[in-house]
């Protein structure tokens, strides 16, 4: 299993499992990483096709050449590798109760079964498919929403091609009955990947309003590692 870590000489604020798109760890992700590890923040970051080659595509790639390793996924070789990200975490100093999870597209899905099907402190997902219908080795997300277990964020476009705004919808609706704190954001004129700065879909307004909601969560529900006993 392959996890990269980042970090910085910030002051430890906490760990988080950084799940990647379907495009596998490009720049993006290893960006968004060192964003996060910018504010303090160690961030794991598992391959999720570790077991098919571990490649990485570039955004303008046909979609179909992915799909062989998103297919090759299953619920349990993804928890096993989210577990071995908290591992690495818990390796680098970060107390387990201080670990929080993000994902992109793919891997938003895949923070959304983690928070279901392990202990984190909470969650944070960018336009996470699968809702109704299961996306790769990840069951449907509305199964899912009565077994969440750390508080979750969902974060979607509203002009969204892949995801059809009526399961956010649907989404928004049943994680009102979540057993813990849950809420869909969507934010208009923006589509699939907009937080992405290197894709065509990219929408600069919505990606930093997003990426504030995102790190105001997290403040919110990760707790300080300086105040764990």
């Amino acid at each position: 299993m392959t996890v990269s870590v980042s970090r910085s000489d910030a002051r430890l604020r906490g760990g988080i499992v950084l799940a990647h798109e379907g495009f596998g760890v490009t720049d993006y992700i290893r960006s968004v990483a060192d964003r996060f590890a910018d504010r303090g923040w160690i961030v794991a970051v598992p391959h999720f096709y570790h077991r098919t080659g571990d490649p990485s595509f570039g955004y303008d790639v046909d979609h179909e050449v992915m799909v062989p390793h998103a297919a090759a996924l299953t619920t349990q070789g993804i928890l096993d590798d989210v577990d071995s990200a908290v591992a690495a975490l818990c390796d680098s100093g970060v107390p387990a109760e201080a670990v929080g999870l993000v994902g992109f597209c793919q891997g938003g899905s895949i923070a959304f079964l983690a928070d279901a099907e392990r202990d984190f402190a909470a969650g944070v997902t960018f336009y996470g498919g699968g809702i109704v219908g299961g996306s790769f080795g990840v069951p449907p997300l509305l199964e899912l929403v009565p077994r969440l277990r750390a508080p979750w964020l969902g974060l979607y476009g509203e002009q969204d091609e892949w995801i059809p705004q009526a399961e956010v919808e649907q989404l928004r609706a049943a994680v009102n009955a979540a057993p813990v704190p849950a809420r869909v954001l969507t934010f208009p004129g923006a589509g699939h990947g907009f937080h992405c700065d290197a894709r065509a879909s990219y929408h600069r307004a919505s990606a930093q309003l997003a990426w504030t909601q995102a790190s105001e969560w997290l403040d919110r529900y990760v707790p300080d590692p300086a105040r764990i006993p």
